[in-house]
């Protein structure tokens, strides 16, 4: 019941954080229609560290690269973004934002990755 809650609240997270970046600096990135709301979840952890660390959040960046270097879908999500040479305006303060967020949960959503990937001590083979 507790995972339920948690991949909600993950769905709920993921509802509300719509990355723009995309729109403003080219062809549309982002998640698979296919997948689950929790590996889109992951996904956007990976694309929000990428972006932060073009921003110059190198902390913020850094903290969420070791949460999607867990998961295949965070790890997609980091790569996604490597093309693009800039993120302007708004989106800064609105990826640091919600990096915080997300940071605020970290023991659990650590938690959470290391078992669904089976990554004792966070340390996962790429796949």
């Amino acid at each position: 019941m507790r995972d339920r809650k948690w991949a909600a609240a993950a769905a709920v997270v993921v509802a509300m954080i719509s990355f723009d970046a995309a729109a403003a600096t080219g062809p549309r990135v982002g998640p698979k229609e296919s997948w689950d709301d929790m590996q889109k979840f992951e996904y956007y952890i990976g694309q929000a560290g990428s972006a932060l660390n073009m921003c110059n959040h190198f902390g913020l960046a850094n903290d969420l690269k070791k949460l999607a270097d867990i998961t295949p879908y965070g790890r997609q999500g980091w790569q996604s973004l490597l093309a693009f040479d800039d993120i302007r305006g708004a989106q800064r303060g609105r990826i640091a934002d919600d990096a915080k967020n997300i940071l605020i949960d970290r023991d659990k959503l650590w938690d959470y990755l290391t078992i669904k990937y089976n990554c004792p001590d966070g340390k996962c083979a790429a796949e």
